[in-house]
Formats: C-alpha cells, sequence, structure tokens
C-alpha cells in the first residue's frame, strides 16, 4: 500500500449514501471488533500509518478534529497498517501527542480492501445508518472552512 505523496490535500468527496461492507478491525487488546457507526451522527474511518508521511501530519490533526466534534455525535475510527504492531502504533500515538483516538489497527488489510481504498491516508465518512456519504483519497486539511463545513452539514 503506497502513500499518497500529493502535496495538496485530498477534497473530501460527496456521494449519495450506499450501503457499507463489514468493517472487522482489531482493537488496542487485540479483540476482533465490527465498526457500529449506529451510534453516532457520523463515523469517520480513517486508514493511516505510522510511516507514511502525509500521515504522520494528519493524525495529530484528526486528534484535534475528534476532540472538538466528540460531543457532536462524531465518532473516529483510525485503523492503522502497520502490521498488527501495537507497540509502534502507541508509540507513535506518545510521541505526537494523540489522546482522543482509539489505537486499532487492520491487520491483514481486510478493512482496507472491503472499502476498496487506493493508498494512504484514506477516510470514509458514515452516516449513522451504515451508509457512506462521502470518502477522502489523501491526507484532509481539517482547519479548512470546506472541512468544517462539511462535519458540521454531516452531524445536523
Amino acid at each position: 500500500m503506497a502513500a499518497d505523496d500529493s502535496t495538496k490535500p485530498a477534497p473530501i468527496v460527496s456521494s449519495e449514501p450506499k450501503g457499507m461492507p463489514a468493517i472487522p478491525y482489531l482493537d488496542e487488546k487485540g479483540a476482533s471488533q465490527r465498526l457500529d457507526a449506529s451510534k453516532h451522527k457520523l463515523t469517520i474511518l480513517h486508514f493511516w500509518a505510522t510511516w507514511c508521511g502525509p500521515c504522520v501530519v494528519e493524525l495529530p490533526e484528526l486528534d484535534k478534529v475528534a476532540a472538538a466534534y466528540k460531543d457532536k455525535g462524531l465518532e473516529v475510527v483510525p485503523l492503522a497498517l502497520d502490521g498488527g504492531n501495537m507497540q509502534k502504533i502507541r508509540d507513535f500515538y506518545a510521541a505526537h501527542h494523540i489522546t482522543h483516538l482509539s489505537a486499532n489497527y487492520d491487520e491483514s488489510n481486510t478493512a482496507l480492501r472491503a472499502v476498496k481504498a487506493k493508498g494512504l491516508p484514506f477516510t470514509v465518512f458514515i452516516n449513522s445508518k451504515g451508509q457512506e456519504i462521502a470518502r477522502a483519497k489523501g491526507w484532509i486539511e481539517w482547519d479548512t472552512k470546506a472541512s468544517k463545513d462539511f462535519l458540521a452539514k454531516a452531524l445536523k
């Protein structure tokens, strides 16, 4: 899986709501989980890796988004593609002061393949009905008016 080397941020591309496949992943303790978007107005499923340059820059910003919008119905589910190396993920979180994101991973890239992602970072936006409503291929500039407007609309 290649990192997106783009120097430009990726747009959030909205789509008509469409069904999502089952998204399996492993949590911080290595326990199997399945994505459940029904408990939140909006779920951000974010694929990243510690070796991905754009991901390293973006993930701390996504942590800020998770903190700012958690009381508004947002859930962020980051899935690392570091081969199940949870210590590497924990070390990354500590080094980058990430405190509002859970540590999860997609050990065999099953979830990544399920959403037909190409490149990293890759983000899928899911409504409370479990439907994909948007995606972004590449890093997102979270602190822009366009990103904030998208989140505000999706969280209504």
